[in-house]
């Protein structure tokens, strides 16, 4: 997969962008970005909702004039975006549909990455969440509101499509190198091979050899499989890093999915909509 570079911030104008900041920092140092740019959307109007489009005070509650959020935004990155790695930083404040505004800068910029923040107690982030894990063509990273960037245990889905395997590269190539990170892999297995008893060693033979062509080194990933008795991947996915304690999920935007998933979303829509306290990192 191509190096992640330029960074976009979704700002909210919210105690929430605190954690943006640190988060900003924490992968512009360890994904050496070239580029970060700060984006803060005023709705237009607060009345006008466009048909099929989400409260735009979802993404952005707070109707300043655009000087004064702007100098805000300054002064906060000021306080809070600590980083040894120095990349180019841009600040954009402008009116229009937050949602809108956002998918397009990712699409207007080329942008590799989108950090954006989840509120527990605020209606409708999680219909926020699943529109972007769809709708954006950069990666996501979606985060709880008071988490921080200090991960010691990453999970990462493999489903053995390319996606599952760029996920299974950055998380290699950014943290698997590191003693403190422990890093596992986990798939999400047809119930009807639970049977076999060798149907385990084949399947790891199977992600040692794949691992091999795409030239990910597999000795420090701990592998599990569970079974989908739920006919649910998403929820085994996270049961299963809850009660490992698993810090950040990190999986593929799109994957193999049967009819019924594709009916009901994409495994990775309903991950960042299930997953309330733990981050999901979605790599395309």
């Amino acid at each position: 997969m191509k190096p992640l570079q330029n960074l976009i911030v979704a700002l909210d104008m919210s105690a929430c962008d605190k954690c943006l900041f640190r988060f900003a920092g924490y992968f512009a140092d360890m994904l050496k970005l070239r580029r970060v740019y700060f984006l803060h959307v005023i709705p237009e109007s607060f009345g006008h909702q466009a048909p099929g489009m989400i409260n735009p005070q979802v993404l952005s509650p707070v109707a300043s004039p655009v000087g004064m959020v702007r100098e805000k935004i300054h002064k906060a990155i000021k306080r809070h975006f600590k980083t040894a790695y120095r990349p180019e930083i841009i600040v954009e404040v402008k009116e229009g549909d937050p949602l809108r505004a956002v998918i397009e800068k990712t699409e207007e910029l080329e942008a590799d990455l989108l950090l954006l923040g989840k509120k527990r107690c605020q209606a409708g982030s999680g219909v926020t969440a699943r529109m972007m894990a769809r709708r954006v063509m950069s990666s996501v990273f979606f985060f709880p509101e008071h988490s921080r960037p200090e991960f010691r245990h990453i999970l990462v889905p493999v489903d053995f499509s390319e996606p599952s395997f760029s996920a299974l590269q950055l998380a290699c190539s950014v943290w698997g190198g590191q003693p403190d990170i422990k890093v596992s892999w986990i798939h999400v297995a047809d119930p009807a091979f639970d049977q076999q008893q060798d149907w385990p060693d084949k399947l790891r033979g199977v992600f040692d050899r794949m691992c091999t062509q795409k030239k990910v080194k597999t000795d420090r990933f701990n592998p599990a499989i569970v079974f989908n008795n739920q006919r649910n991947v998403a929820a085994h996915i996270l049961e299963w890093a809850v009660k490992n304690k698993a810090d950040l999920i990190i999986m593929g935007a799109k994957g193999h999915a049967d009819a019924h998933e594709l009916q009901l979303g994409s495994v990775a829509e309903k991950l960042v909509t299930l997953a309330e306290d733990i981050p999901v990192l979605i790599v395309r």
